[in-house]
């Protein structure tokens, strides 16, 4: 996340981006690659995922459950 000024590298959710809007965006658009977190230590990283995951998902965008697993081609 961000907080518009300068290049943080913060929690999702601790600045401004709406992580809802991006994930509608890009996965509406075709997305179909990888996301990376880029913040604190793993186990942040790790707890960022579930965070992001629900963001997604409550924007509408299926979880990795929901997601075809065969993304070849």
């Amino acid at each position: 996340d961000n907080n518009g000024e300068y290049e943080l590298h913060m929690f999702p959710g601790d600045g401004i981006i709406d992580f809802g809007n991006m994930f509608q965006r890009l996965e509406g658009g075709g997305f179909t690659g990888h996301y990376t977190n880029a913040f604190g230590s793993l186990e942040d990283c790790l707890r960022g995922r579930d965070v992001l995951v629900e963001m997604a998902e409550a924007a509408g965008i299926p979880g990795d459950a929901d997601r075809p697993t065969d993304r070849t081609g």
